[in-house]
């Protein structure tokens, strides 16, 4: 299964990198030809030596993953909605179906309590188009968009029938050095352009049936909306978007802070739904299943029921599927009595996620998750294997629980307490060790507070999101029901963001830093991959590990700061885009970096979004000085997200701003 999943991993990759689109006749042709072929060669498959198995599994599933990939590349292209979209924006009206739940961007800060003319809220919405308005006419199309609206307007469930005037165009390409290009992504979502609307009064429902196969979808965004608002009722207000976001994967109310917050600790995770959410709630679960005293099947078909539907409750992510699929794999081996390799049922949920959607090997929070749940299977393997023999460590260990049974217990328990602790703090250490490479290149941030903070945090989670599911429960029966855990569950978070907070202020805690080149990021897992099949002492390669770790830090520090130089006897002004507004990146001949004005129109959350990575895309991590022309907010409101990326000597500003 490992090969299998590789190989296919291997063929969207090698698609992706230059993927023909081939006409539907061709595309017809090839998938009966690798139908035929793949019935062929599992025959081979099953008879065949592992050699043979080997071989065949890579001709086979390396094209495979190739032609999943170029079906959707393929899909995606032949919506006769592309023929009508330009790079500038287009006046017009647009008939659709809303496919999934609306989606709200909190732009809201701390720094504009006097408030903008514009809403601190912005809707997003996929809406499936079926006409379109060309002239004075409407015509049919196909095709989905992304309708962003300014706005909050959460009244919409998929099925509805909408009518809604604004601009349309395509998605834009990356205008600045450093910016991430964001088309791939909504490709892979299917999305071929963006709608904008100004105001929720320009989207109309129109009395139209809804179709069958959204009725499940619209079903499952009614209870998660009713649970959003048991959630936000019965907790704190700092505490409410977080409750949301960890029981429903909802971030719509998380401000931009929190979210800067929750990256610099290393603990997103643990505040959005993820693959540890839904074990901990199958944990509680088959907890009640016992004190029910259910039979072991009923149980595991309960359990079963209940991790498919918690999954479609919070949007299907791949990491929650990915969990679905191992839980899932866990309770039918139990079922069969049959024994479970956890690097096969990884391989096999990956293999489903790419069925799924090919774009998930190149989404990096699928592969962050799968880096994870890889790196403490690996760690673990002794644990998960279990001992196959009686040998003479087991016998001193055997010995060793003989002579405890004559000392103190709360001795013995603390001894074995801190034993647990400073295994998961290893667990911990590992975890984040293997993922930092790609958060830092993905993110530009370093943070090795994460391995005490998600310690620390862990048994909080637990505690929280128990809690937060008990108030949808009991809030459906009676509000007075949800007092108390409401109140747990506010306190609890409560304790969760001061603790990160606190973690955000240690010296060295985290740092941000320009991302190294990507081709040092896969030289980092690599050689990490190539260190499991060489047959060595485990000490010794632990070791080499290490030293590799250290000494890959070292080399992307150095190719990621450099660059920072202007051309010798030059000098360098990077004019950024950033709509209205200015932003003037100046490098010096004598290698002083100097910015003129920072800020934007619209920027409500005073983020520094865009500018910063121009910065790091020049290898810059400290500033001589920011000079501010006048005191207009689209000159300056970048300023607070600066100050807290870079290392900023001075700020320069007219007489008399500071005094306003």
């Amino acid at each position: 299964m490992l090969l299998i999943t590789v190989a296919t991993i291997a063929g969207v990759l090698l698609d992706s990198c230059a993927s023909p689109v081939h006409s539907p006749a061709i595309r017809t042709a090839s998938l009966y030809g690798w139908l035929i072929a793949i019935s062929i060669c599992l025959m081979l498959l099953i008879r065949g030596n592992p050699s043979i198995r080997q071989a065949v599994a890579i001709l086979v599933f390396v094209p495979f993953g190739g032609y999943l990939h170029n079906s959707q590349n393929n899909l995606h292209h032949n919506n006769n909605i592309l023929q009508y979209l330009c790079l500038t924006e287009q006046p017009t009206i647009i008939h659709g179906i809303v496919d999934r739940p609306p989606t709200l961007r909190n732009r809201q800060s701390q720094h504009n309590a006097a408030g903008h003319h514009r809403s601190p809220w912005q809707t997003e919405i996929e809406v499936e188009i079926t006409e379109l308005r060309v002239g004075q006419h409407f015509k049919r199309s196909d095709g989905r968009v992304l309708v962003i609206i300014e706005g909050r307007y959460q009244e919409l469930l998929p099925g509805d029938v909408i009518e809604a005037y604004g601009n349309l165009c395509r998605f834009r390409p990356p205008s600045n050095p450093g910016q991430r290009d964001l088309r791939p992504g909504y490709h892979y979502r299917d999305l071929q352009a963006r709608f904008e609307v100004g105001d929720p009064s320009q989207i109309i429902t129109l009395p139209k049936t809804i179709s069958r196969r959204r009725v499940i979808r619209r079903w499952l965004a009614k209870f998660a909306a009713m649970g959003r608002s048991e959630l936000l009722q019965h907790t704190s207000d700092s505490a409410g978007p977080l409750a949301v976001a960890m029981v429903l994967g909802q971030r719509d109310y998380i401000d931009h802070a929190t979210r800067d917050l929750l990256l610099v600790t290393g603990t997103a995770h643990l505040l959005s739904v993820s693959g540890m959410h839904l074990a901990i709630l199958v944990l509680l679960a088959n907890f009640l299943a016992m004190l029910l005293r259910l039979p072991v099947r009923t149980k595991i078909i309960c359990i079963l029921l209940f991790c498919l539907f918690y999954t479609f409750l919070t949007g299907a992510r791949p990491p929650v599927i990915r969990a679905a699929v191992l839980i899932g794999v866990l309770l039918v081996s139990v079922w069969l009595r049959r024994m479970n390799q956890p690097i096969n049922t990884l391989s096999v949920a990956a293999l489903i996620l790419i069925l799924i959607n090919p774009g998930n090997v190149l989404n990096v929070g699928v592969q962050l998750s799968f880096l994870a749940v890889t790196t403490l299977v690996l760690c673990a393997r002794k644990v998960a294997l279990g001992p196959a023999c009686v040998t003479n460590d087991d016998q001193d260990k055997i010995l060793d629980e003989l002579i405890d049974t004559g000392r103190i217990r709360l001795l013995v328990f603390a001894e074995q307490l801190g034993r647990k602790i400073w295994q998961l703090l290893w667990f911990s250490c590992c975890v984040t060790s293997i993922c930092m490479p790609l958060v830092w290149y993905q993110f530009h941030v370093v943070s090795p507070i994460s391995v005490l903070v998600n310690l620390l945090l862990a048994p909080c989670l637990m505690v929280a999101l128990g809690s937060g599911v008990l108030v949808i429960v009991t809030g459906m029966f009676h509000d007075s029901l949800a007092i108390i855990p409401g109140w747990v569950c506010s306190r609890t978070l409560e304790w969760m963001q001061w603790t990160m907070s606190v973690a955000a202020d240690v010296p060295f805690g985290h740092a941000w830093l320009p991302a190294p080149p990507g081709y040092w990021v896969i030289i980092f897992y690599i050689f990490l991959t190539v260190t499991f099949f060489v047959p060595c002492h485990s000490r010794w390669l632990r070791c080499c590990r290490c030293i590799w770790v250290v000494i890959w830090i070292t080399v992307a520090y150095g190719l990621a700061i450099g660059g920072r130089s202007a051309p010798e006897g030059t000098l360098d002004a990077t004019f950024l885009d950033v709509g209205h507004g200015t932003c003037v990146i100046l490098r010096l001949p004598s290698n002083e970096v100097w910015m003129y004005d920072c800020g934007r129109l619209g920027n409500e959350s005073y983020s520094s979004a865009g500018i910063d990575r121009a910065l790091w895309s020049l290898g810059i991590t400290q500033l001589n000085g920011i000079i501010l022309s006048h005191a207009d907010s689209d000159h300056f409101n970048a300023l607070p997200g600066l100050l807290k990326r870079f290392q900023v000597n001075c700020v320069i500003t007219p007489p008399g701003m500071l005094s306003e």
